[in-house]
């Protein structure tokens, strides 16, 4: 699922020490010195082994034995609820890349695909997803053609009034600007062009909580949101912790993760209509 093929001998990276604010968020900038701008490829592999790969080996192999033996358990109230809904459809975006990747023969992959193949079959039922825009799979739901939404942060799934499961995917929000550009903390988004994905939560209480005077431009997804700033329409883009795939197979190389809100981790979850 990631693409191979970058060549890796130039850039260092090293992460700041935690900065801690007044508001109690410590967080981490991340600085990056480079030799040349023309092998800047090897940033995502330096991201990948920080940010995603997981743990040794043996820890590894631990963690996948747990797994292959877990079971789910659930309520006589949940197995009652998915006897009252034997045909569930799930809705999400096309933006979200690798969590969802929509192949060119419309066929899906991607981490959530497979988180929802192993749940469907832990529980011996079929959770069918449907891939629109954003805006279309919100319009979905109040139209209630579909039933829910594969992954949304928890407050706004209280804010249109669904039913919450447990969070299981967390995610690190993360500014992302061009290499050159100066930003060492959230109040530098303070007067800024910022991009952020219309509707997703975080990026918008960010914006909100430290983007005094700036100007906020919504984009439809993650791609749109770094290609913004790769060509200098935007200052900084709000994204999270995988958008660093979007930037190796795209090569938007130049755009790079400026700060990681280290203590601001949020699960998101499924988000189902009572």
């Amino acid at each position: 699922m990631i693409e191979k093929g970058y060549n890796s001998n130039v850039i260092r990276a090293k992460f700041a020490k935690p900065v801690t604010f007044p508001d109690g968020d410590e967080s981490h900038p991340i600085s990056l010195r480079q030799k040349s701008s023309s092998n800047s490829r090897c940033l995502f592999f330096l991201l990948l082994i920080v940010l995603i790969l997981p743990p040794p080996v043996s820890s590894w192999a631990e963690d996948s034995s747990r797994i292959e033996s877990a079971t789910v358990e659930l309520t006589p109230e949940e197995l009652a609820w998915l006897k009252a809904h034997q045909n569930i459809v799930l809705g999400y975006a096309d933006t979200f890349e690798p969590e969802v990747i929509v192949n060119p023969d419309g066929t899906l992959r991607g981490l959530l695909v497979d988180f929802l193949d192993e749940l469907n079959s832990k529980l011996g039922i079929r959770i069918g997803l449907r891939i629109d825009t954003i805006p279309i799979v919100f319009e979905k739901m109040q139209e209630k053609k579909i039933d829910g939404i594969l992954n949304l942060h928890p407050e706004y799934a209280d804010k249109l009034g669904l039913l919450k499961t447990k969070g299981y995917m967390p995610s690190y929000p993360v500014v992302y600007a061009r290499n050159n550009f100066s930003f060492d903390r959230p109040t530098d988004m303070a007067g800024k062009k910022i991009a952020i994905i219309d509707k997703v939560f975080f990026s918008e209480k960010i914006a909100k909580q430290y983007g005094d005077g700036a100007t906020i431009l919504k984009v439809k997804g993650s791609l749109e949101g770094l290609q913004s700033v790769y060509r200098g329409d935007a200052d900084l883009y709000i994204g999270d912790t995988l958008n660093v795939y979007l930037i190796a197979k795209y090569h938007l190389f130049g755009v790079v993760p400026k700060y990681i809100f280290k203590s601001y981790p949020d699960k998101f979850g499924m988000a189902i209509r009572p």
